[in-house]
């Protein structure tokens, strides 16, 4: 995902206002990603590590752009989250280059 959409999501919260900014922004490019793309789509969702079954219930919902672009959401923060919660050790002195 794009660096400065992390930092946004990050700085963004729990900020239901700002949130719904961002899943509205995601939902079209996820509704591009569908029309043009949608095997891409596929792969950035793997990558991302979003579940299978989390995505075959968006696939179910009404708006389905709308429903994957907040799984993609609710992933990154998760992710933004466990980065803070578990900062990178420091590498032991032999295996530093």
């Amino acid at each position: 995902m794009n660096p400065a959409l992390q930092d946004l999501i990050a700085q963004v919260g729990s900020d239901t206002i700002e949130k719904e900014r961002i899943i509205q922004a995601l939902s079209q490019a996820v509704k591009d990603w569908m029309d043009y793309r949608l095997e891409e789509l596929f792969s950035k969702l793997y990558r991302l590590d979003i579940l299978e079954k989390d995505i075959q219930e968006a696939l179910k919902q009404e708006d389905i752009a709308y429903a994957i672009a907040t799984l993609i959401y609710n992933r990154q923060v998760q992710k933004i989250e466990a980065r803070k919660n578990n900062p990178p050790e420091e590498a032991p002195e032999d295996l530093k280059w």
